[in-house]
């Protein structure tokens, strides 16, 4: 005979049991680079390290010049009236003796002499000369200068070394006939 009409649907049935986990898919393909972070703040200033070997010491410098210095010496004596030979102190003032030993004293440093300056308060006259010599240890040195005629006045200069003890004196010694009366000074340098 005919098909009869369908029944009507069922209840759903019960849920089943869940399934075992499926296994883990493929690493995805890494994502682009993030943008750079704001930079942090600068951080605390680090202990000071300790001090570093002294370094090696520097080259000696040149030696500097030498320095010199002059010692002057000026002397003043009573005048002079005679042509005979008569001594003074070497310096300061004295009076003119017709011995050389009462117008020695001693040198207290050594140094060169330079030059000597000699002067009369009158002239010799014509043909007449007075000259005044530096004394050591009872004889003539090269420092010396000679006034002759109208002149009042003499310098020169020679290079004595003298030493620390010598003893000095200066001599005035004339040539010509005639004796003036005059007052003389002198005056002398030294160097070290």
């Amino acid at each position: 005979g005919a098909t009869g009409a369908t029944g009507a649907t069922g209840a759903t049935g019960a849920a089943g049991v869940d399934g075992d986990d499926g296994a883990t898919g493929d690493t995805g393909a890494t994502g682009p680079t993030g943008a750079a972070g704001v930079d942090g703040d600068d951080g605390a200033t680090g202990a000071t390290g300790a001090t570093g070997p002294t370094g090696a010491a520097g080259a000696t410098g040149a030696t500097g010049a030498t320095a010199t210095y002059y010692l002057t010496f000026t002397g003043l004596s009573s005048t002079l009236n005679t042509t005979a030979t008569r001594f003074a102190a070497f310096s300061g003032s004295s009076t003119l003796s017709a011995t050389e030993a009462d117008s020695e004293s001693i040198l207290a440093t050594a140094c060169s002499t330079s030059e000597i300056y000699f002067t009369l308060g009158t002239a010799p006259g014509v043909g007449e000369t007075r000259t005044l010599t530096l004394r050591r240890n009872g004889a003539d040195t090269l420092l010396a200068c000679t006034i002759s005629d109208a002149n009042t006045s003499c310098n020169g200069g020679s290079v004595v070394s003298l030493s620390a003890g010598d003893s000095l004196a200066m001599q005035i010694s004339s040539s010509g006939g005639a004796a003036t009366s005059a007052r003389l000074s002198f005056g002398w340098s030294c160097t070290k």
